[in-house]
């Protein structure tokens, strides 16, 4: 179900229903990694950086992707690859990096 809702997330966000976007976020009974970058994109591109704060802090609240599937090994690989590669720089990359 969390892959349907992160398309439709997806969906509003481009069609600018920043509204509908964070209506949809805040229904999802399951969030993975995309779910949370998802809307911390959202607010960071149209310059709402506190609402971008307020949504990281619930992510790290209920727990990063990696450690709380029991995968830290595997997302500090994933990490040190991206930085190898130069892509932590991005703002979608290092928002994923800051999740895990």
């Amino acid at each position: 179900m969390v892959g349907v809702e992160n398309t439709l997330l997806d969906a509003y966000t481009k069609c600018g229903e920043v509204g509908l976007s964070r209506k949809l976020f805040d229904e999802m009974t399951e969030k993975d990694v995309v779910s949370w970058n998802s809307m911390i994109a959202v607010y960071a591109q149209i310059g709402l950086s506190i609402d971008a704060f307020k949504v990281f802090h619930g992510m790290l609240k209920d727990g990063g992707a990696c450690a709380h599937k029991g995968a830290l090994r595997v997302g500090m690989c994933l990490h040190d690859q991206v930085t190898k590669m130069g892509f932590v720089s991005n703002v979608i990359v290092g928002t994923s990096i800051i999740d895990m």
